[in-house]
């Protein structure tokens, strides 16, 4: 993964059904949102379950309403284990902020 991506650990707990987990990631400048347009050309996202690739999907599309933010839905097979999922987020767009990211896991 880069040297200039945001990287995320999240650890996803032991779930006999799986679920979905919600990778989330937030603009700021000074604790005030810098909105963009069309912010799904901007974030993109790799990620890893235990070192295997996962299929991310995009909340928002590239072709929307100006948002300060990204978000990514993630679906987890049922785990016997806790498992860490490790993610990183690039940010191309040009504006000056400081990204915030969480993770929230949504069992089925």
């Amino acid at each position: 993964m880069a040297g200039n991506d945001l990287i995320v650990l999240a650890e996803v707990p032991a779930s006999r059904q799986g679920g979905t987990l919600v990778i989330t990631v937030e603009m700021q400048k000074h604790s005030a949102a810098v909105m963009t347009a069309d912010v799904g050309k901007y974030f993109a996202i790799r990620g890893e379950l235990e070192g295997r690739p996962v299929t991310c999907h995009a909340v928002l599309g590239t072709a929307t309403y100006p948002a300060s933010w990204q978000a990514w839905r993630i679906p987890i097979e049922a785990l016997a284990g806790p498992a860490t999922v490790r993610a990183a987020i690039t940010n191309s767009s040009k504006a000056e902020a400081q990204l915030t990211s969480r993770a929230y896991f949504i069992p089925k």
